[in-house]
């Protein structure tokens, strides 16, 4: 008898606290969401920045500890799911549940956004992560760059294909001042960055609904040749609370009006700001060839790794390479793990150029440029930024054409790395988008 009180004991705490907890949560309202597609959708939590996210509560770790393991069947198992989505942003976990348990594919809605208690709306987002929960089931998270981060709560909308709302929800905000105070100046303001004077001459208003913008006016004078040429690229806004994007509330005493100031042509940058390669064979379609030449470019080391014909070119563990001819799959980048090997893979339907860069800095573009034998361009395809499934690695990849009567191709490459301008302005200032 006095080995089973012991026992005896800890099932009747346990039960008691099964009792405390049921009773408890069930006196709660539970955020519920019922979707067009009978979808069923249940709020979890929130989590700010990169924080992980887990189902399992405090009381199920609680319980874990305290009861043998075979008393702990009947504790839900806990999902996790991390969507790395910046410290400024916060992400709103749902579970999604199918009805007659079926699979989950798409997400049922095709964005959101967030509105203030005043009727404000912040700009339409899109990004998120999902982690499988099982048949019928799925976590999902939503990412907000932007929000009323003023309130204790918020409206989250799930928007359909006309922008139309699907379901809306009353989320707690996680995020509590106090916040700076930031004062605006008037326009026009002008700041230096070493050779380059940025003038803010002016703001607009431009878009549709849910998507405005700020249309600026610039005027950039360069004391430096070099950057007489250069243009803004990048404009975006920030406030005090921590939000971020193309659109914030004009409610605000201050808005920050962050802009970048790039060199774009290959003339501007010196020769030891380039990485010259020449004397390249375009390889028949399934085939590679190694160029596997560095430089350092403003403190960034780039390697120029391969040049491919179409196909789908393989690296292991970042050293053994492999390349075979194209299929059906189309072009992009995938990555997979076992154990201890990881194996990346670009598929591509065109042949194309492979660039390896580390070091990079937030802000860095890598102009790269291919040229024929006679100083003719070879045109690349678009932009597609970059890939990476190794820390610190980032691929620049560019697809082209394989030109006709062209025995060989020179590369020039170079690290552009931009002037940053900050611009406290006022909302009030912004001129409206006309009608």
């Amino acid at each position: 008898m006095r080995r089973a009180l012991p026992i005896i004991i800890l099932i009747v705490l346990a039960a008691v606290l099964a009792a405390v907890i049921v009773s408890t949560s069930g006196s709660a309202p539970k955020r519920v969401l019922w979707l067009p597609d009978g979808v069923r959708a249940e709020y979890l939590g929130t989590m700010i920045g990169n924080a992980t996210f887990s189902t399992e509560l405090a009381w199920h770790r609680w319980l874990r500890k305290v009861l043998p393991r075979k008393w702990t069947g009947w504790i839900p198992q806990a999902t996790t799911a991390n969507c790395s989505s910046g410290t400024n942003s916060v992400t709103v976990y749902l579970r999604l549940t199918a009805p007659a348990g079926a699979m989950i594919g798409s997400t049922p809605w095709q964005g959101y956004r967030t509105e203030d208690d005043l009727g404000f709306r912040y700009s339409r987002e899109g990004g998120g992560c999902s982690t499988g929960g099982g048949a019928g089931e799925q976590l999902q998270g939503l990412i907000l760059r932007s929000y009323p981060r003023r309130q204790s709560s918020f409206w989250l909308d799930l928007l359909d294909q006309t922008n139309g709302v699907m379901a809306r929800l009353r989320v707690p905000n996680p995020v509590r001042g106090p916040f700076p105070e930031w004062q605006a100046s008037p326009l026009p303001q002008a700041l230096t960055n070493g050779p380059v004077t940025l003038t803010l001459e002016g703001l607009g208003q431009t878009g549709r609904e849910p998507w405005w913008y700020i249309r600026p006016k610039w005027n950039l004078i360069a004391t430096d040749p070099a950057w007489s040429e250069a243009r803004v690229r990048y404009s975006t806004l920030a406030d005090a609370t921590g939000n971020t994007g193309q659109w914030l509330s004009p409610r605000e005493p201050a808005w920050l009006v962050q802009a970048r100031v790039y060199r774009e042509r290959f003339e501007d940058f010196g020769p030891s700001e380039q990485m010259v390669v020449t004397n390249l064979v375009i390889p028949a379609d399934g085939e590679f060839v190694a160029i596997d030449q560095s430089a350092e470019l403003a403190g960034v080391r780039v390697t120029a790794q391969v040049l491919t014909g179409a196909g789908t070119f393989i690296v292991t563990n970042g050293v053994s390479r492999a390349m075979v001819p194209p299929a059906t799959q189309g072009s992009g980048y995938s990555t997979s793990s076992f154990g201890n090997t990881i194996v990346e893979s670009w598929h591509g339907e065109m042949p194309f150029l492979l660039v390896e860069v580390r070091n990079a800095q937030p802000g860095d573009e890598l102009f790269i440029g291919m040229f024929d034998e006679q100083g003719r361009l070879v045109e690349l395809e678009r932009d597609g930024g970059w890939s990476g499934g190794r820390s610190g690695v980032q691929y620049y990849r560019r697809d082209f054409k394989r030109p006709v009567k062209v025995q060989s191709v020179n590369l020039k490459i170079v690290v552009s790395r931009p002037l940053g301008f900050e611009f406290l302005v006022n909302p009030a200032d912004v001129q409206p988008a006309k009608p």
